[in-house]
């Protein structure tokens, strides 16, 4: 009789727990987000709320429901998915489902961090590659980004955002580069970069997401397709600092001018001050002008940047000011300092 007892007990208990299954991937990525899922069968289900994995907020990332009904018993088939973003590797834990009145516990699964590495295909591939291995703080730094693709990779959507460079100010110029070589089509994205620190700095790997056609799937050209993640190379770039009290890199040009050298008393003299040249001109600090005993009204500054035909970030940096004084006065000198890269 005992016997019997436990012997139901095992088989009620291996049945409950086929009704809840817990599906997460074994690994995950650096910077990328975890999903996992928890499905579940009964007459009536109750999933916990899940809020935190270890201190990592989690939030609800959809569900599904599907009802049926066979010989008038009604039976519920729950799939509920979550999302968070870990920077280590987890213990996912056992969750408490209720089932028709019966608690039901998923399996605890450990989860690695793996490391990104750039995607090998012969298909596929991304690259980033830069114009110097070495630069200055706030010097330019050209960055292209090259992806490439056979021309029978049946992509049914491409997923990209412009990558987010750490400790890096950057802007992508110039229009995006499409062609065809060695039957591979190639687009190409340019970014300028301006490294804000010194040190060895590295540029961590782009990503795109990408949705294939599926060969055994023939609608999946509607697009519910296999989808596939590709990652770049990574890249380090040495930076040494600018001299104390200096922040421009480059050649620049001061010049400055005024409209009238004889006033009479209470008229107003114009004055403007140009600075212009290949560099980091972003960072010019705005000119102000402190003369004693007069009243100055100040235009906002008018700033153009661009990048030359030799592919060199610069711009023009131009002010105005309206001085009005009783008597006589002296504009004071304006000078910038820059560290000449070529004389140094």
């Amino acid at each position: 009789m005992i016997i019997r007892v436990l012997g139901n007990l095992i088989i009620f208990a291996t049945f409950m727990l086929a009704n809840v299954q817990l599906h997460v991937d074994d690994e995950f990525i650096a910077g990328d987000a975890v999903t996992f899922s928890i499905k579940a069968q009964g007459e009536d289900i109750e999933f916990p709320p899940i809020s935190t994995i270890e201190n990592f907020d989690v939030h609800k990332n959809g569900s599904s429901n599907n009802i049926t009904i066979i010989n008038g018993k009604r039976s519920e088939h729950r799939v509920q998915s979550y999302k968070f973003f870990p920077n280590k590797s987890v213990l996912i834990p056992a969750f408490k489902i209720m089932i028709d009145g019966q608690e039901v516990f998923t399996k605890e699964h450990n989860i690695t961090q793996k490391k990104i590495q750039k995607t090998k295909s012969n298909k596929f591939d991304l690259k980033i590659e830069v114009n110097k291995s070495k630069a200055f703080v706030g010097e330019d730094v050209k960055l292209v980004l090259r992806f490439k693709y056979a021309k029978n990779a049946n992509i049914l959507d491409l997923g990209f955002n412009n990558p987010v460079f750490e400790n890096f100010w950057s802007k992508q110029y110039g229009k995006p580069k499409k062609y065809q070589k060695n039957g591979f089509i190639v687009q190409e994205l340019t970014y300028l970069l301006f490294p804000q620190k010194k040190g060895l700095l590295k540029i961590n790997p782009v990503k795109i997401d990408m949705i294939l056609s599926d060969p055994k799937d023939p609608y999946s050209f509607l697009g519910q397709g296999i989808n596939k993640r590709l990652y770049s190379n990574d890249l380090q770039l040495e930076v040494d600092a600018l001299p104390d009290d200096v922040a421009l890199i480059g050649k620049f040009k001061l010049k400055s001018k005024v409209n009238k050298r004889t006033l009479k008393s209470g008229e107003a003299t114009a004055y403007s001050i140009t600075v212009e040249g290949r560099g980091n001109i972003d960072d010019l600090d705005d000119v102000k002008l402190d003369i004693p005993n007069v009243t100055i009204y100040e235009n906002k500054a008018e700033q153009k940047y661009n990048v030359d035909t030799n592919g060199n970030y610069g711009g023009v940096y131009t002010k105005s000011f309206s001085i009005v004084a009783q008597d006589d006065f002296v504009i004071p000198s304006i000078e910038i300092s820059y560290l000449d890269k070529k004389s140094k």
